[in-house]
């Protein structure tokens, strides 16, 4: 496992906020600078109480997309009708 700088985890983290901010997905960002969304993950719940609004941002980002794939689940899967008799 390589060990990530602190500088260069200061700048991924900086990439991160500003694109949280745009609502780019973790994912992006992760792939962007070469690391893992586990990582990247990791880092952002390190993040003193200063960086609440960013993680509150970045947690309703994250039910964004879980309901948007949720929609997507049932749209792509209807339910048959069920009879009222």
């Amino acid at each position: 496992m390589d060990i990530i700088p602190q500088d260069c985890k200061q700048l991924i983290l900086e990439d991160a906020k500003k694109g949280i901010l745009k609502n780019h997905s973790l994912e992006e960002v992760a792939l962007h600078h070469g690391i893992s969304k586990r990582v990247l993950k990791k880092w952002l719940l390190s993040l003193s109480e200063e960086h609440q609004d960013l993680r509150q941002l970045w947690i309703n980002n994250m039910l964004t997309e879980a309901k948007e794939e949720t929609d997507n689940v049932v749209n792509n899967f209807p339910l048959p009708r069920v009879s009222s008799r």
